[in-house]
């Protein structure tokens, strides 16, 4: 793995920071300072994000940021056409390239660099510092200007017609930069404060509604170990009841031939004969002569503790007796269902006939 160099990765970086500033929403919040410009004319412009307004002296002396505009007579302009991409590598064959175009001692030159309109030329402007001092003393006495008098405390500007205006290197325009860095870092620590506000104000129902279920599901909890003990004694309890429910059905089923024995015949007429008694899960068949089959089953149908009374065939006539035999079926209910229906008709311990 390659490592970048310190100088690389500070480009980068810086690079990188650059193309950042220039995307929404940063780009929202770039904070150029105002400058304030004075003409060769005497009169005083306010420049800020590429625009100019007139501006009187007496506001113009509460900006902190100045400029002096030099007349184009006082610089000497010169397109240079460098091919070289990389932007350290193009800074320095510029400043060796103005170096030899200047006329000027190298102590006394100061140069700086614009973009032509309509070209993607390189525009140098080369000019003498020691006239530049001296036109500003001449231009700060006539004009009542102060603030340009030392270009050690201003800006030094040329503005030529085809190109945008150009800023000379050495003088107090690393003031603005600064401030203009420093704008912009509180904007974007501004922005980042408002972002993160704003996420807290969004995010602050979904922290309540957390909140509140966590506090449910501790309450929900602390209720079952609170009731685990009488959940326990119910589950008990509807076991135990299940149980006995099954163990009652079972003892009312299983009846017992004898009892069984005992409640049909208290419920058949003395002038029947049962010659076959069969039972199986509460159903009662009977088989036998009887005078009437229709008396018999009417009798039947009339006791509390039998029910479902039906004959699975047709009687037939016995020759000799008189009587007819019969087949009928009918369900026996269990003694404590008959007491507890009853209260109509013959009950299981009584006898007669119909």
């Amino acid at each position: 793995m390659k490592l970048l160099a310190p100088s690389r990765a500070s480009r980068t970086l810086a690079a990188a920071v650059k193309l950042g500033a220039s995307l929404p929403p940063f780009s929202w919040f770039s904070n150029d300072v105002p400058i304030v410009l004075a003409k060769p004319d005497g009169r005083l412009v306010l420049c800020q994000s590429g625009e100019t307004k007139p501006i009187s002296l007496q506001k113009a002396r509460r900006r902190p940021f100045w400029a002096i505009e030099l007349p184009e007579d006082m610089v000497l302009f010169r397109d240079i056409d460098i091919p070289i991409q990389n932007a350290e590598e193009k800074a320095a064959a510029t400043s060796l390239a103005v170096q030899m175009l200047s006329p000027f001692a190298h102590e006394d030159g100061v140069w700086g660099v614009g973009s032509v309109l309509g070209r993607d030329t390189t525009m140098a402007a080369i000019a003498s510092r020691n006239h530049i001092r001296q036109y500003a003393q001449r231009f700060s006495e006539s004009h009542g200007m102060d603030a340009v008098r030392d270009v050690a405390h201003c800006e030094v500007w040329c503005c030529p017609a085809n190109a945008l205006p150009v800023v000379l290197v050495g003088f107090a325009e690393p003031m603005r930069y600064r401030q203009v860095r420093r704008n912009r870092w509180l904007s974007h620590i501004a922005l980042a404060v408002c972002l993160l506000v704003a996420a807290a104000i969004l995010a602050t129902p979904l922290a309540q509604l957390a909140l509140k279920a966590e506090s449910a599901q501790k309450q929900g909890h602390a209720a079952q170990v609170e009731t685990r003990s009488a959940q326990a004694l119910r589950e008990a309890l509807l076991s135990n009841q299940a149980k006995l429910v099954s163990v009652s059905k079972i003892s009312l089923e299983s009846q017992q031939p004898p009892e069984i024995l005992a409640r049909v015949t208290a419920v058949v007429p003395d002038d029947t004969w049962v010659q076959r008694l069969q039972w199986q899960s509460g159903k009662v068949t009977l088989q036998g002569q009887t005078p009437n089959v229709a008396t018999l089953m009417a009798s039947l149908s009339k006791q509390p503790d039998i029910k479902e009374v039906k004959a699975p065939a047709a009687a037939t006539k016995s020759a000799g007796s008189g009587k007819e035999n019969f087949s009928v079926e009918f369900v026996l209910l269990p003694a404590a269902a008959s007491v507890v229906g009853g209260g109509n008709g013959v009950g299981p311990g009584e006898s007669g006939a119909p």
